[in-house]
């Protein structure tokens, strides 16, 4: 759950050693929290209505009977209304499991519909954030404060992720917020000033007071009537599948669509943060993770690159936890924001069985959960999260070559990039796939105006030059100057550049420009590389790796050296 951490002082030694003192106690208490109570009933019977709501808030993990991890993923929110059917009866569940039920019907077709009445939205403050640095390193946290705050902002702090126990194992996937004090009542202004200021970065929810609303669920051809003004829990019986009629899916992207698709485990109505309907399914990891890892990577891939992928998707579903959705009522969401989780129905016996094989498995370094970033394809070479994302100790260097010897270089000189693009040396791994390996795309002035306005909300007028900037090691541009006859504008981060450009595979490219009269940008030819951010597994290398015979564990500390891989359940 969102926590806010307060104003930073510089710590004094003997301040430093309490607060290792009560982590360490923390992690102790945690620890025997998560072994004494491992099923998701459990220790719900004492719970209040208001506490198990509240619940849908927290950052606390539960775990089923197999003691595996139960997550709360967000299906759908927003809705009016939503429909749910089962083939083989519903149980709804008041209070959870282990509380009162109410039977519709068992082996035969039932269909739900929940509405909302009455919905008051939640009362969330947006943050613009400025920094995000891991929060065990306190001394990182004082030099980023205090580097801000010499600039005259006034800050503030927040903490969100958690510290979980694992049967012997902690996980702390913590982050410390350092964002402007001057929280905004809407989402968009907020992004607006985010994007001006730290486009990298994602706007800070904090709910400030849950939202309101009565939920009503009516099944067809039976009388009783359910009504509730917090939540609802179902499930089917004997563990069949629930299918949610008409998800919607791709906010914001050219796909967004809608389909029906089917869930498994406890699933709940809740009302969300905009006062209208949601629909959650706490699933087990393992569970989530099978429907997951098809979306990630073809059920095609040789299967050491399935195993790897499993592994990486798995260290990002745990990294994420608590990080994000603090204002919702549920740990994840199941769209791009999260991960892809699209229930049963893209299930593959293929990538199951590397789910199944890699069961628990998760990649540490220095005792730390690896936070395992992934992308389509490096175009050779690996770019850094700490400059993708202004991430800070992420342990991933950039500018590794993707092949057997991973030869650093550096691409900052444009001279050797042109090289390297032009002609790559021999023996990268995810060279086979020629679309994405390399790429030639031309833009138009008109159509480059179009989009860096789309992007950044400024008219540049008719453009005179593209500037780089700033290039990371790896290569790829990280800022660029938009020169134009209204005004320059600068783009700052990669997926902005991208984006601003006309939707480029990636930002590991060189420019071609040809001008017109009067010097305007005529068009400019893009000359680059790879499919993504570049961060951490290559996936398309990963399945050259496979195709040499190489493991899966090969793979993974092949793009995140230095890691060892654990078994935690």
């Amino acid at each position: 759950m969102t926590k806010q951490v307060g104003r930073l002082r510089c710590p004094t030694p003997e301040f430093s050693q309490v607060i290792w003192a009560l982590k360490h106690w923390l992690v102790a208490l945690l620890l025997l929290l998560f072994w004494v109570v491992p099923a998701w009933s459990q220790g719900m019977e004492d719970l209040s209505r208001s506490d198990r709501s509240a619940l849908m808030y927290a950052t606390r993990l539960t775990f089923n009977r197999q003691r595996v991890p139960v997550i709360t993923v967000g299906i759908m929110d927003g809705q009016q209304s939503i429909t749910v059917l089962s083939h083989d009866g519903l149980r709804f569940l008041p209070d959870g499991d282990g509380g009162p039920s109410v039977d519709m019907g068992r082996g035969g077709l039932v269909t739900c519909t929940a509405t909302v009445k009455h919905g008051v939205p939640a009362k969330v403050e947006y943050y613009v954030v400025l920094d995000r640095v891991p929060a065990q390193d306190l001394g990182m946290v004082t030099r980023r404060f205090r580097k801000l705050q010499a600039k005259g902002l006034k800050l503030r702090q927040f903490q969100v992720g958690s510290v979980f126990g694992f049967y012997g194992h902690v996980l702390d996937n913590r982050k410390v917020l350092i964002v402007r004090d001057r929280p905004f009542k809407s989402l968009g202004a907020a992004q607006k000033v985010q994007k001006q200021t730290r486009p990298d970065l994602r706007v800070h929810a904090v709910l400030v007071k849950p939202p309101k609303g009565r939920i009503i669920v009516r099944c067809k051809g039976y009388k009783a009537v359910m009504v509730s003004n917090a939540y609802i829990y179902f499930k089917s019986f004997d563990h069949s599948p629930v299918t949610v009629k008409r998800v919607e899916f791709g906010k914001g992207f050219s796909w967004h669509s809608r389909e029906d698709r089917r869930y498994t485990g406890l699933m709940y109505f809740a009302v969300d943060r905009h006062g209208k309907l949601a629909v959650v399914d706490a699933v087990d990891a393992e569970t989530m993770l099978a429907g997951l890892v098809p979306s990630e990577m073809p059920h095609s891939a040789p299967m050491a690159a399935l195993q790897a992928q499993a592994v990486a998707a798995r260290n990002e579903l745990f990294a994420k936890l608590g990080t994000r959705h603090g204002a919702d009522p549920y740990m994840l969401c199941s769209d791009v924001h999260c991960q892809v989780y699209r229930g049963l129905g893209r299930e593959n016996p293929r990538t199951t069985r590397a789910v199944n094989s890699t069961r628990g498995l998760l990649l540490f370094k220095g005792g730390k959960l690896v936070d395992t970033v992934y992308s389509s394809n490096c175009g050779g070479v690996s770019s850094s999260p700490d400059a993708i994302w202004g991430m800070h100790g992420s342990g991933l260097p950039a500018g590794l070559l993707d092949t057997r010897d991973r030869r650093q270089v550096d691409f900052t000189d444009t001279h050797k990039l042109e090289a390297f693009l032009e002609s790559p040396p021999a023996g990268i791994y995810c060279a086979a796939h020629k679309r994405t390996f390399r790429w030639r795309v031309e833009r138009t002035r008109q159509k480059l105006r179009v989009s860096i306005m789309n992007r950044t909300g400024k008219d540049p007028g008719a453009i005179q030059d593209l500037r780089v900037l700033k290039r990371g090691r790896s290569g790829r541009v990280l800022k660029m100057l938009v020169k134009g006859r209204a005004g320059q504008v600068i783009l700052d981060g990669e997926l902005t550049i991208r984006q601003a450009l006309g939707g480029l595979k990636s930002a590991l490219f060189l420019m071609r420009k040809k001008r017109g009269p009067g010097g305007l940008l005529d068009s400019v030819t893009f000359i680059g590389g790879g499919f993504g951010h570049g961060a951490g597994m290559c996936q398309v290398g990963a399945m050259g790796m496979a195709r040499h015979k190489i493991s899966f564990k090969g793979i993974l500390l092949h793009y995140y050296p230095g890691s060892e891989l654990l078994r935690i359940y």
